[in-house]
């Protein structure tokens, strides 16, 4: 516990905004960050047998040939970008984001994901979630503001935030400079261009990841289960209380260890098809374009793409900062001064 107290320079203290059950983490966090910060574009060492680098070879060119052979039958359009001249830009205002969410943005609160039993966030099993939006309007005699706000729609349930702890940030200068170039990049490639006319992302999530070894020996790792972020009914039309605008492409930036993007193809929430597993690897500073149009039923054989994130099991002690960069046409009141729902059983459209 010193050795964590001295990381803070708050002897026998316990930092603000920082809960003690977060503590083992926060310690880890710190090690690997601090690290990342020193060298970007370090991967941590795995020490792999010969066969084991074999064996990872053959299932990356199996998923490389999966994924070839869904784009070639229309049925995928979700993907990797590489981000070319801003590659130096984009890896700078990522380590500054991260830097500045990392200090200031951590806290942890109550989850009650599907109607379960309601746990720290921290002990939760999904990732923990920071959310910042652009202010819509402001209202300065009742000291609120209409802020643009992810999470109250058919996310609501999924979850499972406390409303009334639930925080949703102003969007700070290198978040929106972020955002900015994940803007422009998605604007570049042709396929998004039209999706996003007339729009702009107006929300950014941060999901952090990690896992650990605990002192019984047990591997403790955050994962976000399979899902679509838009939620459409039986007739695969998008249901109206989505948070996210229907059919707009999602930007996802990574910092830290590597993370498994997963996706799989759908027939309806519990029947999938296995033969269409497809591995996506994000790398530190990596650029992911999850496509609106991936979710929704496909014309020809009704499936539709589910996609889930886990760490990746070479690298234990780890810890991923996942950013979403997404547009939803849902706000929520918040109070100025400390980012809390005003109005926490509800929300506005």
């Amino acid at each position: 516990m010193s050795q964590i107290l001295q990381l803070y320079n708050v002897p026998g203290t316990v930092p603000p905004m920082i809960p003690p059950m977060a503590w083992r983490y926060l310690y880890c966090t710190e090690t690997y960050f601090s690290t990342f910060l020193i060298l970007p574009h370090y991967l941590l060492s795995v020490n792999m047998t010969a066969a084991k680098i074999a064996t990872l070879k053959r299932e990356a060119s199996k998923n490389r040939q999966r994924i070839k052979r869904m784009r070639d039958a229309g049925k995928l359009h979700s993907a990797l970008v590489a981000p070319g001249a801003k590659k130096q830009t984009l890896d700078k205002t990522l380590r500054r984001v991260t830097e500045k969410v990392y200090r200031s943005y951590m806290k942890d609160d109550l989850k009650s994901p599907m109607a379960c039993k309601a746990k720290p966030a921290y002990f939760s099993k999904p990732a923990v979630n920071v959310y910042f939006g652009a202010n819509i309007a402001s209202s300065p005699a009742s000291g609120t503001v209409q802020r643009a706000a992810y999470g109250f729609g058919t996310g609501n349930k999924s979850i499972g935030l406390d409303p009334r702890t639930k925080q949703i940030h102003p969007l700070f200068h290198d978040m929106l400079s972020l955002m900015d170039i994940a803007t422009t990049m998605v604007r570049k490639k042709p396929r998004w261009r039209g999706p996003m006319k007339g729009l702009a992302f107006n929300v950014a999530t941060c999901k952090i990841y990690y896992q650990y070894q605990d002192d019984n020996g047990v591997n403790v790792a955050k994962a976000v289960n399979w899902h679509t972020d838009v939620t459409h009914d039986s007739d695969g039309v998008p249901r109206s209380d989505n948070s996210q605008m229907p059919g707009t492409p999602v930007a996802i930036v990574t910092f830290g260890a590597p993370k498994n993007l997963w996706f799989r193809r759908h027939i309806d929430k519990n029947t999938c098809d296995w033969d269409s597993l497809l591995c996506f690897r994000q790398m530190s500073g990596s650029f992911f374009v999850l496509d609106g149009m991936d979710e929704r039923k496909h014309k020809l054989d009704g499936k539709h793409w589910r996609h889930r994130s886990t760490m990746d099991n070479n690298h234990k002690d780890s810890v991923t900062f996942s950013y979403a960069f997404c547009v939803v046409k849902m706000q929520a009141e918040v109070t100025i001064k400390t980012d809390h729902m005003a109005k926490p059983r509800g929300h506005s459209k």
